[in-house]
């Protein structure tokens, strides 16, 4: 639009021209089924370890470079005997209905993963889980936190976080199952734009009991932003509008 069209504007036509923007300015895109996270640990196909005897496993955190699809921390929550690589380990079959690796966690230690919720809405995670040789008083903890302030980090010591003994108090629970020996679905939905989330999988109490977890999956759609022609067209109407302020 040259200066020799918006002269032409008379008052009515602008004004027109800046209801129709800002009609427009509503219409938004958006794009929903993003995946955030997607582990299955299929990837893995090295099991040196029977813990216990029968239970082919790969001992410690899940790695990327040992076949796992996402990256994942170590934690323990509660006192607990032994390292916490000693008590996490993936699984070569689930055992039940899932007869794939899954990721295996037992004695108040557990995985952690991390997702950035920035620009996200309707954020949702699932997965499947179980437990084995656990008892009544034991139970398959769920949780979320959210922010950087749990000191984690991608390498070295700080990727295993000891949190005992009141460290779950800063995490929001989400579940606190007690026995179950076949696989159960579980869904829950997560804070969105907020950041970094941190979600949880541990054994709360007991000793030689194990959580199995597979197939987990965090979904969200993507905040509505604006459609580039809605865009260009505000800007055009804001020059159309202060070119005729000066010329009246």
């Amino acid at each position: 639009m040259n200066r020799f069209v918006i002269s032409q504007f008379g008052t009515g036509c602008v004004r027109c021209f800046l209801v129709s923007a800002f009609a427009l300015q509503v219409s938004t895109i958006t794009s929903s089924g993003v995946e955030l996270f997607n582990e299955t640990f299929n990837g893995y196909t090295n099991f040196p370890s029977q813990v216990p005897s029968g239970d082919h496993v790969n001992l410690g955190i899940p790695q990327i470079s040992e076949g796992a699809d996402e990256f994942w921390y170590g934690v323990r929550f509660q006192s607990g005997s032994g390292t916490i690589d000693s008590d996490l380990a993936v699984q070569q079959f689930g055992g039940g209905t899932d007869q794939t690796p899954v990721g295996r966690f037992a004695d108040d230690a557990g995985i952690v993963l991390r997702v950035d919720t920035t620009g996200y809405t309707d954020v949702n995670l699932s997965f499947i889980w179980r437990t084995f040789l656990a008892e009544t008083p034991d139970k398959f903890t769920v949780g979320y936190h959210v922010g950087d302030d749990l000191g984690f980090a991608t390498t070295g010591a700080n990727r295993y976080r000891d949190l005992s003994p009141s460290g779950w108090n800063q995490w929001t629970q989400l579940m606190s199952a007690s026995v179950s020996d076949s696989f159960q679905n579980q869904s829950f939905a997560l804070p969105g734009n907020v950041g970094p989330v941190y979600v949880a999988f541990w054994m709360n109490d007991g000793n030689g009991d194990y959580g199995k977890v597979d197939n987990v999956v965090i979904s969200a759609d993507m905040s509505p932003i604006p459609e580039p022609a809605t865009t260009s067209l505000l800007i055009l109407t804001s020059v159309a509008l202060i070119v005729h302020r000066r010329r009246h």
